[in-house]
């Protein structure tokens, strides 16, 4: 999203403009069961709409909501299969409050993301379900500097969790074991994230490569600080910030990369093919986005 705001302040297409919507497509990969076989593949939508409310100051509303599931075979003969099983879904409502100024602004974000994990493992039978709660508040100094045939921003902010987990497992098939257990945990962290981006200007579009690196480490932790799953054999930590879903909300100690490129047409219409990866992640993932905006 501060990509997009960015992006407004220095496009003479979208500067004119009072408001942007867009809607996008967003698919990310990782190895749901830590196996190195069992990649999940969450998939959906994210819609949003930014506005100006005041001469320098901005609202923006998103919201996203993904699925995915995986099933591995871990043994098969001619009379047995078995075959772990595995699924995720995340919705995530977002709102910001942006203060913009000719090359800086303030930038205030509040989100709310819900998600939910199953998995059914048969070495040993384990059936479990994790649902997660976050509450997520940010705020960030934004700068850009023109160099003329590039362009140079930078945010550097603060960030702070509020996260509850609850995990239910069932053990065995004869005289299971039932688990139930909460975790609760609270966190702030500061991160950084700079932008290079290399706008080409042609007669009616301005075609845009972009590279994106940030970074988040941990200032104070309080509560459950490690909650683990069971995946079979495996056991893993479950961090919801980086939960497989969304790279938009920032996991201390970890970060990623992006590589994008945008066309905005004179017109006001625009659209953004993006590829990211997760940096020293619990759990690794890939991330893929393509979207399409309008400006007016």
């Amino acid at each position: 999203m501060k990509k997009i705001l960015l992006l407004c302040l220095l496009s003479p297409f979208c500067s004119s403009s009072e408001s942007l919507l867009w809607i996008g497509y967003n698919q990310n990969s990782s190895d749901f069961f830590g196996d190195g076989s069992s990649e999940i593949n969450p998939d959906g939508i994210l819609i949003g709409w930014s506005t100006e409310i005041s001469e320098n100051w901005a609202l923006t509303l998103s919201y996203g909501d993904y699925k995915g599931d995986v099933s591995t075979t871990i043994f098969e003969n001619n009379q047995v299969s078995l075959v772990n099983q595995g699924n995720t879904s995340s919705n995530a409502v977002s709102v910001s409050l942006n203060w913009l100024a000719d090359d800086y602004g303030l930038s205030f974000s509040y989100s709310q993301i819900d998600n939910e994990e199953n998995s059914l493992t048969r070495l040993p039978l384990v059936e479990e379900q994790v649902i997660g709660d976050d509450q997520v508040l940010s705020f960030s100094y934004d700068s850009i500097v023109d160099l003329q045939s590039w362009i140079f921003g930078w945010s550097i902010g603060t960030q702070f969790s509020q996260s509850s987990v609850n995990v239910h497992d069932v053990v065995g098939a004869d005289n299971p074991i039932i688990i139930d257990a909460q975790f609760e945990s609270e966190n702030i962290s500061a991160f950084i994230d700079l932008d290079f981006s290399f706008p080409i200007k042609k007669t009616n579009y301005i075609l845009t490569p972009m590279f994106t690196l940030s970074w988040a480490t941990d200032i104070s932790s309080s509560g459950d600080e490690l909650v683990t799953v069971i995946r079979g054999d495996q056991r893993q930590t479950f961090t919801q910030l980086n939960d497989r879903l969304s790279t938009t909300f920032r996991t201390p100690d970890s970060g990623f990369w992006e590589v994008a490129i945008e066309i905005e047409w004179d017109n006001g219409w625009g659209t953004t093919l993006a590829y990211g990866k997760s940096i020293a992640a619990d759990t690794d993932t890939d991330s893929f986005l393509l979207d399409l905006s309008v400006a007016f």
